[in-house]
């Protein structure tokens, strides 16, 4: 029987064969549990967590090579600029990202839109701004988003989300939603079927107005 599912958080095994993995996990290391050159080899990988770990860019370099990855957490990594993401392009599979907890620029959040099959993607509290928004709502793939706790975002905010009209699912618990958010919300998510919105203030007229979601 053969390993294909493995938890190596806070351990660092250089030069270990670990080509036949399937599922590893890596949380909270101060440098990546496996050799950079090690991901070159995972061809088989499809689901990878480095959360809360500090990748740098020569890394995603090598990670660019799991073109079968389909699960990828980045929550919480240190690093998570243009450069990096840029290299996600690479990952055709791709259908998952948790980014939540990073901090991004909207530049780099336009790069996301280069994944073909990316359907599911987690920005919670990421400081985000309407400027984010913008950037997001060109990735028109994605059917499922969560951005909780991102409170800058706003009405301006909702106006660019609801171009993202495939979208199924939407978790935006405190993100600054107001009445005319809900508006917006209403008129341009018609694929939507869950929605998850507390914790804003939207007023009678906001509740309502979700109330006749389609």
């Amino acid at each position: 029987m053969q390993l294909h599912d493995l938890d190596l958080t806070d351990t660092i095994l250089p030069g270990v064969d670990l080509s036949p993995l399937q599922s590893l996990t890596c949380l909270g290391a101060s440098q990546t549990c496996v050799a950079l050159e090690s991901f070159s080899a995972l061809r088989q990988l499809q689901d990878l967590d480095l959360s809360m770990c500090d990748v740098d860019v020569p890394a995603f370099c090598h990670l660019s090579t799991c073109t079968n990855l389909t699960e990828l957490s980045l929550a919480s990594c240190s690093l998570m600029d243009a450069d990096v993401l840029d290299y996600l392009s690479n990952l055709v599979s791709l259908t998952v990202i948790n980014l939540a907890y990073t901090h991004l620029t909207p530049t780099s959040l336009e790069l996301l839109q280069a994944i073909p099959n990316l359907h599911t993607l987690w920005l919670d509290d990421c400081e985000l701004e309407p400027a984010h928004a913008m950037a997001i709502s060109k990735s028109t793939q994605v059917v499922d988003l969560s951005i909780y706790d991102n409170p800058s975002l706003g009405d301006e905010g909702a106006r660019h989300l609801a171009r993202l009209s495939s979208l199924q699912s939407l978790g935006a618990q405190r993100c600054g939603f107001t009445a005319q958010a809900a508006s917006h919300l209403a008129n341009g998510l018609t694929a939507l079927t869950r929605l998850i919105i507390s914790s804003n203030p939207l007023d009678v007229a906001g509740i309502a107005l979700i109330a006749r979601f389609p």
